[in-house]
């Protein structure tokens, strides 16, 4: 019993691999050498009208550096402590080579410098522990 070949494929109908089979038997071949390599879809109808696609300018100094701010901007709320994003869920598969890559470690807001005097009394206390006030218990 062949493996494969022509026509000894597995299931019913026995295969086809003859001279011309499936879509070559309704297109004839002088047909194809009419069309021509190409030219099918280069026809000028209504369906394929001329048209101008204009060329992209360059941009300007004043849309480079707006562009550039854009970007700093989104990258810096991006990295900002204030975030919130969900954590990743944890791998299903635990890889050797987990153990070598880097991952990104976001600042927390106790990193982050404050001016204290723009905060009130109330909450410097939670910015800079140094601040607290000991509790007497009586």
């Amino acid at each position: 019993m062949s493996r494969g070949g022509r026509g000894g494929g597995f299931g019913r109908g026995g295969g086809g691999g003859g001279p011309a089979s499936g879509a070559m038997q309704l297109v004839s071949f002088d047909l194809l050498k009419d069309l021509g390599s190409g030219s099918l879809f280069n026809v000028n109808t209504a369906l394929f009208p001329d048209m101008d696609v204009p060329i992209p300018r360059k941009p300007t100094s004043t849309e480079s550096t707006q562009w550039k701010y854009k970007k700093e901007y989104l990258d810096l709320n991006k990295n900002s402590p204030y975030n919130l994003s969900e954590a990743p869920p944890p791998p299903d598969i635990v890889r050797y080579s987990d153990r070598y890559k880097v991952e990104k470690r976001k600042r927390t807001i106790r990193e982050i410098e404050t001016a204290l005097d723009f905060f009130p009394e109330e909450q410097q206390n939670t910015l800079d522990p140094k601040k607290r006030k000991s509790k007497c218990i009586r």
